[in-house]
């Protein structure tokens, strides 16, 4: 079991953990790392949004410290953070206004909605204590990582390098630049 100084200690190290990866996608957008010519395929961006993951899952599966400290994460508060992806409707008018391809956006736009949207109930489910069927809880978790997965793909298959196969007059480019 980890003391109440640990927990914090690992709690201060995540949010510096995300907080420096945040300032370096941010820092690299900014000054272009991430945008490619058109025979280029998106490798910066795919290693910018994959290395996180393989670091994560490396250290789960090696670190045994680190994978006690997942298991002791307050499941309520990481439930209600995946409110944030109602943010997807955004994806939703950029599509409207002719600025992002629908064979993106209506799909990662209405699945982050969905997911959003869902989440204050699954985290009011958990915070009340009542009996949370955990087969609706996993199926949502799992829609949530599929719909972050069919979004990067179909973003990338919309792009206008070679792997975009379904690009159109109208490109996930604007992706690359920031705001988005």
């Amino acid at each position: 079991m980890f003391t109440v100084a640990q927990i914090w200690q690992a709690r201060i190290l995540a949010v510096g953990v995300l907080a420096l990866w945040f300032a370096l996608i941010f820092a690299g957008n900014s000054i272009g790392v991430f945008q490619t010519r058109p025979d280029e395929g998106p490798l910066n961006l795919l290693l910018a949004a994959l290395a996180p993951i393989a670091v994560f899952a490396v250290s789960y599966a090696g670190l045994a410290g680190f994978r006690r400290f997942v298991l002791s994460l307050d499941l309520r508060l990481i439930t209600i953070f995946q409110s944030w992806r109602v943010l997807g409707a955004g994806l939703l008018f950029l599509y409207a206004y002719n600025v992002l391809p629908g064979i993106f956006a209506l799909p990662a736009g209405w699945g982050d909605v969905a997911i959003g949207v869902a989440a204050p109930f699954y985290a009011m489910a958990l915070i009340s204590g009542k009996a949370l069927p955990k087969r609706a809880f996993v199926t949502w978790n799992i829609l949530g990582i599929f719909d972050f997965v069919v979004a990067a793909t179909l973003a990338i298959l919309a792009s206008p390098g070679p792997l975009g196969i379904l690009a159109g007059e109208i490109t996930t480019e604007p992706l690359l630049f920031l705001p988005l």
